[in-house]
Formats: C-alpha cells, sequence, structure tokens
C-alpha cells in the first residue's frame, strides 16, 4: 500500500513526536495572563460575525495589529470557544511547521548531500519539533500567533528555495512574498526572513538581473 512507502516514514516519525509529547495539552485550559484579552473577553471572538473582520483588519487591539492571527482565533470562535479547540489547532499548527521544517532541511541538503540528506532532515525536524523552547508557543494560546508566523515563514521559504532553482520562478518568487506578508501579518517579528531566504538560499543570486530585480522590489514593497 501507497501510504506504508518508506519515502513517507519520517512524516510518520515526526507526527507520532508532536503527539507522543503534546498531545497531552488538549487536557490544558485557557492561561490568564493574556488569554482572555485575546480570546474569551473579545468582544469579536465572543460573538464572531462577518462585521468582526472588518474590525480585526481595520485597526490594532490592545497596541497588535496581528490580523492574520486574529481571523484564526475568530474562525476557531465559530466552532467553539472550548480551550480543547484552541489547544487542538496549535498542535497541528505546530505539526504542520515541524514537517514543512523537514521539507526546508532537504532542499537545503539534497543538492550536496542527495544520498545521505534524509536522516539528518528528519534528525533536524525532530529538534525541532521537540525542543523545550517549543512548549510555550504550542501550549499557550496567546502564542498562536507565534506558530502561524512560523508556518507561513515555512512556506515563504520554501517557495523561496524553489525560485532560486529558476523553476517557474515568477510563481514561486510571488507565492514566497505572499506567504511573507502574511507571516508579518500573523507576528510582525518575521520582518527579516527575507535576509534569511537570501542567506539560506544564496543560489538566489545567480538569476539573471532582471528577476533579481523584480524580486528583490517585491520583499522591499512588501
Amino acid at each position: 500500500m501507497a501510504f506504508l512507502d518508506r519515502k513517507y516514514l519520517p512524516y510518520y516519525f515526526i507526527v507520532l513526536a508532536v503527539l507522543a509529547v503534546y498531545l497531552q495539552t488538549l487536557a490544558f485550559g485557557f492561561i490568564q495572563l493574556d488569554d482572555p484579552k485575546h480570546i474569551f473577553e473579545n468582544p469579536v471572538m465572543l460573538e464572531p460575525r462577518l462585521a468582526g473582520l472588518w474590525t480585526i483588519w481595520s485597526a490594532p487591539y490592545f497596541g497588535l495589529y496581528i490580523p492574520v492571527t486574529y481571523s484564526f482565533w475568530w474562525l476557531l470562535s465559530w466552532v467553539s470557544h472550548s480551550p480543547v479547540w484552541f489547544h487542538f489547532a496549535n498542535i497541528l499548527l505546530h505539526l504542520a511547521n515541524a514537517i514543512l521544517c523537514f521539507r526546508l532541511i532537504v532542499e537545503i541538503l539534497k543538492r550536496d548531500f542527495p544520498s545521505s540528506f534524509l536522516f539528518p532532515a528528519l534528525a533536524g525536524a525532530l529538534f525541532f519539533a521537540l525542543h523545550p523552547i517549543q512548549t510555550q508557543a504550542v501550549t499557550w494560546i496567546s502564542t498562536t500567533k507565534d506558530l502561524l508566523s512560523g508556518f507561513f515563514s515555512l512556506l515563504a521559504l520554501l517557495a523561496w528555495s524553489r525560485q532560486s532553482r529558476e523553476e517557474k520562478w515568477q510563481l514561486a518568487g510571488t507565492l514566497a512574498a505572499v506567504f511573507y506578508v502574511f507571516s508579518f501579518l500573523a507576528k510582525p517579528s518575521s520582518a527579516l526572513l527575507p535576509a534569511l531566504a537570501w542567506l539560506l538560499f544564496p543560489s538566489a543570486s545567480k538569476l539573471k538581473v532582471r528577476n533579481r530585480k523584480a524580486l528583490g522590489l517585491g520583499f522591499l514593497l512588501v
């Protein structure tokens, strides 16, 4: 059967590792630090309506302009205000990030180590997924913004890695810029992501001057 193919084994390891560590958070509740003002004391979340999206995107809330994160919480609030639902969403986001991290490391390593990149990539992804520094981001609902920002940042880096190989660079570069915007609007600390992209994939500098200028201008405008 296809799902038993060896190429899927790294993904199974990542899923099992993340669930083994973080599935217990489904029994956790809200934390009184920040969770109330963001979720169950936030009028936009208490009665989620379409008008609430305009409120989210039109102005900061408590000094934070993170409309992507608030839109994510708004969607979750449509289903339930139970902390179980929000913790479940955090687990899924962290799991997705760990898988994207694996794919990103594969992209970085497979050119120089075409026959031996899977194990280092898996080790790196598991280190990312299980490092204690991730505990706060996964278990505290208010830090969903970290997970969302990381999710879109990893997507942006993967898209950038595609355009660095000049495979449909226009589409890949556009996707990288779009994902970067979403990452920034989930948490502004991702502002330096373009610099990281150029460091991780220096082969992008081999693009034609016209292509480099177009991509650089796109990130500058963002």
